[in-house]
């Protein structure tokens, strides 16, 4: 459900959930969860970097724009 809400379109339920059958399918499934939730958390960092390359790009170019807390270049 953490993957679902966090990445996701956040609708599953409880009811929606199942039991995978088995210890080693729990295992299993709870490996790909980690990996799912390693790979959402890396496009997040990803997009996020992406956004701030954008506004140091822009910033760099035009002196005159400034942050909330004052220019980066004084």
């Amino acid at each position: 459900m953490v993957i679902d809400h966090s990445f996701g379109k956040g609708m599953l339920t409880r009811e929606d959930v199942q039991w995978p059958g088995s210890m080693a399918d729990v295992r299993e499934k709870i490996a790909n969860f980690r990996k799912d939730w390693i790979a959402g958390i890396e496009a997040l960092l990803m997009k996020n970097l992406l956004a701030v390359n954008v506004l140091v790009g822009r910033l760099q170019t035009n002196h005159s724009m400034s942050l909330p807390h004052g220019s980066i270049w004084n």
